[in-house]
């Protein structure tokens, strides 16, 4: 997704003492310390924006097969900094993708050669083990223990959305 607007491009990969360090870009402030910073008020055109952008890098994210299912404010990003100056001010990066999952699966033609797809799959509703995510911006079936889909990242976008207008959320 690196090549993408509004992804991270990776400038390395590396694993010391255990530990995985990506080395990327320094990307502008979260969403989450603007909004703080702001008094929790967004204006409507800042909304406006951010529902765009956010709405353009899960359309991008879901056409590769991939659920980010922690969209919240603090894994959206505003901008990034290029020689100490924050640019490209109107794009919103979405970043830590530690809970993303795959949605889909391939079909392989019939003697299951491996290098023959010829068709996707989305993975069938089912009850699963585990929740990820940001609990105040789950959606109901994930709560009641099913497998995420596309639609659990526009429902985290919506209350997300909502979150902004109201100043908080209801629950």
């Amino acid at each position: 997704m690196g090549n993408k607007e509004g992804f991270a491009k990776n400038y390395g990969y590396f694993k010391i003492n255990n530990k995985e360090i990506t080395v990327q870009i320094l990307f502008g402030p979260s969403l989450r310390r603007l909004f703080n910073f702001c008094d929790c008020k967004f204006t409507l055109r800042t909304i406006c924006i951010i529902f765009i952008e956010c709405l353009k890098r899960l359309k991008e994210l879901h056409n590769s097969g991939i659920l980010h299912i922690d969209i919240n404010m603090q894994n959206l990003s505003w901008g990034k900094f290029i020689s100490g100056k924050l640019i490209e001010k109107e794009t919103i990066y979405l970043i830590d993708f530690g809970a993303c999952s795959k949605y889909i699966y391939p079909i392989y033609d019939k003697n299951g050669n491996i290098n023959n797809i010829i068709w996707y799959k989305t993975y069938p509703k089912e009850k699963i083990n585990s929740i990820d995510g940001t609990l105040a911006y789950l959606d109901r079936s994930i709560l009641e223990g099913y497998r995420p889909s596309r639609k659990t990242d526009l429902i985290s976008l919506l209350y997300l959305i909502i979150e902004m207008f109201k100043g908080e959320l209801p629950w």
